[in-house]
């Protein structure tokens, strides 16, 4: 049975063709074997939630099989196994993990999976060529394919990376911070990258590790200009790197060394500045504080507020008496 949307589709089946059915929707084409002793202890069940250019998977097979993608090679796909045991083969490399393991996949050209029947695994699936380009604006260099180590070796980041899993099983549980989660599915794609670039090694490791030169104090301008004249909008680093004609890391050097800040912090207090304004301003006095606030940039109202005392002293309600 799926219930499914265009965002998302939760199926469970006892049926192994019905389930490669849904397997090729949402992944890619593929074809499978069940293991020579293979007994269905559960159903098939298969989660996914699209977040824009990203998605979130949980996929548990209850029995053991062995999958083979007929896949090009644009997905990027991290792998994390929650129970059972989980090989994967390439073209050139081997995975055998259990709870906790993590395997990133630079590929899924080539690649085999082997589950057993009590495997249950989550997968963050990426666009390969955004990452390739999101790790050229890092860098500054011209765009060059990823190739990433297979295996996540230390503990401490799988444990990052099940915590990421975690939080984004509670996003999709709450249908509010769900919606919310739409408006920045952007950030929350590049969180993501910049998470795997720093947990994961790969070909962009040493060049990550380079000195970036300091950028040039018109381009801060110009981006802290842009930033100014759309605080209401949703804004990204990739975005604004863009505007500014620069890397993310020497965007973020450049404002560290003109604002003493990152860029989202800037954001951050300029949003904050302009909310404080029109607080104080009498001829807002019919709009809510929730309302200037969304007016502003902000969608998590908590979260505002926590940083508006943080940053003034007092909360907006106490600024508009």
């Amino acid at each position: 049975m799926a219930l499914s949307s265009k965002q998302s589709l939760t199926f469970s089946t006892y049926e192994p063709n019905e389930a490669l059915d849904v397997v090729r929707k949402i992944y890619c084409d593929a074809c499978w074997r069940l293991g020579p002793r293979s007994r269905s202890v559960a159903p098939i069940t298969i989660f996914n939630r699209s977040f824009g250019n990203f998605a979130l998977s949980t996929v548990g097979y209850g029995r053991a099989i062995e999958i083979e993608p007929h896949a090009d090679d644009q997905t990027t796909m991290i792998v994390g196994v929650i129970k059972g045991q989980v090989e994967f083969s390439g073209s050139s490399s081997e995975f055998r993990g259990g709870p906790g393991s993590i395997a990133v996949l630079s590929s899924l050209e080539g690649s085999r999976f082997r589950y057993d029947e009590e495997a249950e695994t989550y997968k963050f699936i990426f666009d390969r060529r955004r990452i390739d380009t999101f790790i050229a604006r890092m860098t500054g260099l011209p765009v060059q394919r990823a190739q990433f180590a297979l295996q996540m070796r230390s503990e401490a980041h799988c444990h990052l990376w099940m915590g990421f899993f975690r939080t984004f099983q509670e996003i999709n549980a709450s249908h509010g911070v769900a919606q919310r989660a739409n408006i920045i599915q952007l950030q929350l794609e590049e969180m993501l990258m910049t998470a795997l670039l720093q947990t994961q090694d790969g070909h962009h490791t040493p060049l990550l590790d380079k000195p970036a030169a300091t950028i040039a104090p018109k381009h801060v301008k110009a981006v802290s200009d842009y930033v100014l004249r759309h605080l209401p909008d949703s804004l990204s680093l990739g975005a604004l790197a863009a505007v500014g004609e620069c890397s993310i890391r020497s965007l973020t050097r450049g404002f560290n060394a003109t604002y003493q800040c990152s860029p989202m912090q800037f954001i951050r207090h300029e949003r904050l500045k302009r909310v404080r304004a029109d607080l104080k301003n009498k001829g807002l006095d019919r709009s809510t504080v929730t309302e200037i606030a969304m007016a502003n940039g902000f969608n998590h109202m908590g979260e505002f507020a926590r940083h508006y005392r943080l940053a003034f002293g007092e909360l907006p309600t106490e600024t508009r008496q």
